[in-house]
């Protein structure tokens, strides 16, 4: 029913169509979420301009973070329940924590996909394209160098400031708008 489909919705996406004979919440690759996967649907979606809809996607993983191993995303959960024992090939076992896809997919949604950030070693050129206001910290390696960024985007005015740990210099290029 119709509080089935919200329900799905505020867990993530699934991995197997919904409407299929195979399809089951809880199986690894025919209905289960991933979260390295809601977090690449939200950073598409701050690249088309769906800012809201990327955040709920992301606030979906945040949900899951201290649900079962203290400050830890899970790989995969049961598009339908939440819960976190899923059916692999070799038979049901726990979901996979401290998986550096499902962390690193997070870390382009936001660097990316949110605050626009693109960046090149060869050029010393830093870009900032924020979806969103706010003030924002980064630490983003460049090369062998690692850069702190303060980012401020208010009022559609972008200030941003940052440190080289090496002493290089970049420029900063604003893209984009709200």
């Amino acid at each position: 029913g119709l509080g089935d489909v919200y329900k799905r919705q505020e867990l993530g996406v699934s991995t197997f169509p919904v409407k299929s004979k195979e399809y089951n919440p809880e199986e690894y690759h025919k209905g289960a979420t991933w979260s390295h996967m809601l977090a690449f649907l939200s950073y598409l979606q701050f690249k088309v301009g769906r800012v809201e809809k990327g955040l709920q996607n992301l606030r979906k993983i945040y949900n899951k973070i201290n649900s079962f191993v203290l400050s830890s995303i899970p790989e995969v959960w049961n598009s339908e329940n939440g819960e976190i024992v899923v059916k692999k090939p070799f038979g049901k076992e726990e979901s996979s924590f401290f998986q550096l896809w499902s962390a690193a997919s997070i870390i382009k949604a936001i660097d990316e996909g949110l605050l626009g950030l693109d960046y090149n070693a060869l050029t010393k050129t830093i870009r900032v394209s924020p979806k969103i206001e706010g003030k924002f910290r980064r630490r983003i390696r460049i090369g062998e160098d690692l850069v702190t960024l303060d980012i401020e985007f208010r009022e559609n005015k972008l200030n941003v400031s940052y440190e080289s740990k090496l002493g290089k210099g970049y420029k900063i290029v604003g893209l984009g708008e709200i």
